[in-house]
C-alpha cells in the first residue's frame, strides 16, 4: 500500500479466494488496520475462516469492487475467482496452479478434482491477460490463451 501511496484506510474490501489458512492466515491481523473493510468469500468456505467480523457470501454474477465473483468449486466447495475484466486480470486462487518453466497443474489438496475442471472450463472462456494464481508465479501477457491451451492438451 505504501509502495502506491497508500495506507490502511484505503482498504474497502477483502476477498478470500478460499477455506484453506494459508489464504487467510493473515485477515484478523488486516482487519485491524482495515477498520472499515468489509469481508467477502464463497458461502460454502465461510464456516471454515476465521474472521473477527461477518463475512459476506458471493456466488456467480456478484460484483466486489466492480471485479466479477466466479464461483470455481473443486480445490474446496466454495473456491473463488476474481476477475477484473478493465485491467485483464484473473486470480484464480488455488483453482489452479502455475510454475514458469513447468505450466500449470492442478494442486493435490483439491477436494474434487473433475468439479476443480470443469471450474478451469469457466475460466478459460474469460478474457484475461495476467493471472495470479495462489500457488506459483504470476502469469503476464496471453494468460487465458495459455491456460485455454493446457486445457485442450490435458
Amino acid at each position: 500500500l505504501m509502495a502506491v501511496g497508500l495506507d490502511w484506510s484505503a482498504v474497502g474490501s477483502v476477498i478470500v479466494t478460499h477455506k484453506h489458512p494459508d489464504h487467510w492466515v493473515g485477515l484478523s491481523s488486516a482487519l485491524e488496520h482495515a477498520a472499515d473493510a468489509d469481508v467477502f468469500a464463497g458461502a460454502a468456505d465461510i464456516p471454515h475462516i476465521a474472521a473477527p467480523r461477518p463475512i459476506m457470501a458471493v456466488g456467480a454474477g456478484d460484483r466486489v469492487m466492480d471485479l466479477a465473483i466466479i464461483p470455481t468449486p473443486g480445490h474446496t466447495p466454495g473456491h473463488i475467482a476474481v476477475h477484473d475484466e478493465a485491467a485483464g486480470v484473473l486470480v484464480v486462487g488455488d483453482a489452479i496452479g502455475y510454475a514458469e518453466g513447468q505450466g500449470f497443474a492442478l494442486l493435490g489438496t483439491s477436494e474434487d478434482v473433475p468439479q476443480t475442471r470443469a471450474s478451469m472450463d469457466i475460466l478459460a472462456r474469460l478474457s484475461f491477460d495476467a493471472l495470479l494464481a495462489g500457488h506459483g508465479d504470476l502469469i503476464v501477457g496471453g494468460a487465458s490463451e495459455k491456460l485455454a491451451e493446457y486445457l485442450a492438451e490435458t
